[in-house]
């Protein structure tokens, strides 16, 4: 019976590959829509009874039940109402088939099985992956509201159980399977943090592919970087812009100046490299990156000197330099003790800290989450009350809001500031009384902001919040088969819809991608020819600043507009850029812009030659001028040397 363990997924990969057919570019699983991990089981008891029940639990649960039971109705009805519109009858008849060839496979080799399942906890998605799954469904017009992974137990006629996870996401207030987490395993995805298998790759030392770690031991090796593999460049964040390095047994982080000059490299622990928050958390942020050797958390600084160092085992969070340690205390026979939580900054001073018992397991009720620029949220119990904080160290304040920690965090911060959105009367419709508001919170104030009715869609249904900046707020509502754009003053309150020209055209649905930045708007539209255009709005005038530019997808980033990932415009819409064919924009990031591309390379294996397919980075300035064509690695220091002890 060992062997229904090893097969208890064919049917779901068999379904994903019959889904790859409609979607023939996204076909490799990229944050979890469904995957196998070490199971949770007890971990997931403390929650289940807590979660269990949940509409996105039981979305979760249903699944893993149509899978397994070939009920292709329930399965389809838990897909985006769009799937079903658009696709229909092709995608029953595939998914049909494909859950009886591979249900009749599975009882072939094993016989009658029973499988039981029950979900026990979920994951809500990062800040970052979540403005990508907003964007890939904008672009469909589904707004999304939230997004989790959830871990459902599965167990095959008493084999030991593992966990399946599985991506669900909330549109417009209702739960579904989330089948946009498919993709063709480019550097375009929902999540920089994938837990993708690699392939082997023997490409050239200078290309830059994604192929496998070859990972025997750190220590006691040659450190030469001559004849070593480049792969995985990311975009640049404080100057610096993350390469992989690996081969001969060694791997290491590296990190490039803006003259493509190896700045420095940091070794990786064997085990590190397999966990998906050591080797994807790259970027540095508030001017800080971290990195774990011999269980020894390091924090560093641009230069890559050390700047502080905790026993890794402690760490409970991180950002931007900041480091939570988590040490349990007076525990004995008779005392259940205490968690200490502290917050250190990045010089290894003491910022905060927070107690709670370990009574009844208590301290599970203490949550962290990291905003950028080196602030934090964190969650603690007054009693039974729950109270959010706001740490703001460089300003040496901690606020106490008046919203809960889960609300706080929905959004995330930009531009230092966190905007809370909700309805008034604890949800309930209070006649010609204003329901929804929102809530500003930075430099350790809090204010709140009501939203006027006439502002609100049909039947009191809520704007959707796309962006913001110090000064305004960006929402979209639909009213009468139209997409609403308007702006609320952050000082002031007060509120400025767009009804210029291109107001009529709005009339589609209104992308997640639509933004603002300092004082300039990107909206989305819908021209009479049935194409996507981009309009730039000034924001304090509300007036066009130049005429439509077509295009479908975009983002705005250091005073620049991207669109389909091949022009480049200022915000004046002049063009900048043109991206050559074959290759793609990825994004502009500290004043940068980042391209990829595939290029065929000879290889040479058991003494034949062969070409393979390699993907490859480069770098180009604001005016389309390329930084750099080889990276250079000569006088590259390395962090930390495998030997030394710290």
């Amino acid at each position: 019976m060992k062997k229904a363990g090893s097969r208890i997924l064919i049917i779901t990969f068999g379904i994903m590959a019959a889904i790859a057919i409609l979607y023939p570019w996204k076909f490799v699983p990229e944050y979890g829509i469904l995957q196998m991990t070490e199971s949770g089981e007890e971990a997931g008891k403390t929650v289940e009874s807590q979660e269990s029940d949940e509409e996105y639990m039981q979305v979760a649960d249903r699944a893993v039940e149509a899978l397994f039971t070939g009920d292709t109705d329930t399965l389809l009805s838990l897909l985006p109402e769009r799937y079903f519109g658009q696709y229909g009858e092709t995608l029953q008849w595939i998914i049909e088939n494909a859950v009886e060839e591979e249900l009749q496979k599975l009882q072939d080799e094993v016989g009658d099985i029973q499988i039981t399942h029950w979900p026990v906890r979920s994951e809500k998605q990062s800040e970052g992956n979540m403005e990508k799954i907003k964007s890939h469904y904008g672009e469909e017009g589904d707004t999304v509201t939230d997004a989790r992974n959830v871990f459902v137990e599965v167990s095959a006629s008493g084999i030991e159980p593992e966990e399946m996870e599985i991506a669900v996401v909330e549109i417009d207030g209702k739960w579904y399977l989330d089948f946009e987490g498919w993709d063709d395993g480019s550097e375009e995805n929902y999540d920089d943090e994938d837990d993708e298998e690699e392939e082997d790759d023997d490409d050239d030392d200078d290309t830059w592919s994604d192929d496998e770690d070859d990972i025997s031991s750190n220590a006691e090796t040659s450190h030469t970087l001559e004849n070593m593999k480049f792969s995985d460049a990311r975009e640049f964040q404080d100057g610096l812009a993350f390469v992989r390095i690996h081969g001969k047994g060694e791997s290491y982080k590296g990190f490039l100046d803006k003259k493509g000059k190896l700045k420095f490299y940091i070794p990786f622990d064997e085990d590190a490299i397999d966990a998906d928050i050591y080797r994807y958390d790259v970027n540095f942020n508030n001017g800080y990156n971290w990195f774990v050797y011999d269980n020894i958390f390091y924090v560093i600084d641009t230069d890559g000197m050390i700047k502080s160092q905790y026993d890794a085992d402690k760490v409970a969070d991180y950002g931007g330099g900041y480091t939570w340690l988590e040490e349990e205390e007076n525990v004995s026979w008779d005392d259940a003790g205490f968690w200490k939580y502290t917050l250190y900054s990045p010089e290894g001073g003491e910022v905060c800290d927070y107690t709670v018992s370990n009574q009844d397991l208590e301290n599970l009720s203490f949550k962290r989450s990291y905003m950028g620029d080196g602030k934090f949220l964190y969650k603690k119990m007054d009693g039974t009350k729950e109270v959010c904080v706001l740490v703001e160290p460089e300003l040496g304040k901690e606020t106490e809001l008046n919203v809960s920690f889960d609300k706080a965090e929905e959004h995330g911060m930009r531009d230092g500031l966190i905007i809370e959105t909700g309805a008034m009367d604890d949800g309930y419709w209070a006649g010609d009384e204003n329901p929804f508001h929102i809530t500003v919170i930075g430099n350790g104030e809090e204010k709140e902001i009501e939203i006027p009715s006439q502002y609100l869609g049909p039947f009191g249904g809520y704007p959707t919040l796309l962006d913001w900046t110090k000064k305004y707020a960006l929402f979209t509502v639909r009213q009468d088969d139209q997409d609403i754009y308007f702006l609320c003053d952050l000082e002031t309150g007060d509120i400025k819809k767009y009804t210029g020209k291109y107001a009529p055209y709005f009339k589609y649905y209104s992308t997640t991608t639509s933004c603002i930045e300092d004082n300039v708007l990107a909206l989305s539209m819908y021209g009479e020819d049935n194409q996507f255009y981009v309009c730039l709005i000034n924001a304090d005038t509300m007036k066009e600043i130049a005429d439509p530019i077509a295009g479908e997808s975009f983002s705005m980033e250091d005073k620049t507009l991207l669109i389909d990932q091949k022009e480049l415009y200022d915000l004046s819409g002049n063009l900048l850029y043109t991206v050559e064919d074959g290759k793609k924009g990825e994004l502009v990031s500290d004043g940068i812009l980042q391209v990829t591309y595939s290029e065929e390379e000879k290889e040479t294996v058991d003494g034949e030659s062969e070409y393979v397919e390699v993907d490859k980075t480069d770098y180009y300035d604001l005016k389309g001028k390329k930084l750099f064509s080889e990276m250079d690695t000569a006088d590259s220091k390395m962090v930390l040397e495998p030997s030394e002890e710290v």
